[in-house]
């Protein structure tokens, strides 16, 4: 199995909102130790200045660490690849991290929802950290799409892919 985790800039003004690198990791270890290939992208690729939560962990301490020391796991979140890459048919699912809103009208925002369209369009399901997200096309979509911002949203996301790829077949 295969899973996109789609992270996103954080729009100016809007701090809060930003994810932390404990929550990118909880949901990318999730899927990574029950065997799931996990590839990383974001509109711009290479690097994501994802900020380090100080104070508030939303992980234990434990899977920090193994964060710092898995070489591997921090090459995925330092070397992920460009939206424009990204091919929905090589995918199972896909996670959106941070905020995609319909109010920010920018070039990388276009991206990341017309990727989100057509993994939707085939049928893919998607989940996507955000309860504000609206598809400019208003396409017949097949996928199954799962909204939500709480606090651990990118580990709940990463479940409720999982769960919606294991039902069997109607």
């Amino acid at each position: 199995m295969r899973i996109l985790l789609i992270l996103t800039n954080e729009p100016h003004g809007r701090k809060s909102q930003a994810l932390s690198v404990d929550q990118i990791i909880e949901a990318y270890y999730f899927l990574h130790d029950i065997g799931v290939e996990v590839v990383i992208a974001s509109s711009q690729g290479g690097h994501f200045p994802a900020r380090r939560e100080r104070g508030r962990a939303t992980e234990p301490a434990s899977l920090i660490q193994r964060f710092q020391k898995d070489r591997s796991a921090r090459d995925a979140l330092n070397d992920a690849l460009k939206i424009e890459q990204i091919y929905p048919e090589d995918f199972d699912g896909a996670i959106c991290t941070a905020v995609v809103d319909a109010d920010i009208h920018s070039a990388d925002a276009e991206n990341v929802l017309s990727l989100l369209e057509s993994l939707l369009a085939a049928g893919k399901p998607v989940a996507a950290v955000s309860s504000k997200i609206e598809f400019a096309h208003h396409k017949s979509l097949e996928g199954v799409l799962i909204s939500g911002e709480k606090l651990r949203a990118p580990y709940l996301a990463a479940k409720a892919i999982l769960d919606v790829l294991n039902q069997p077949a109607r």
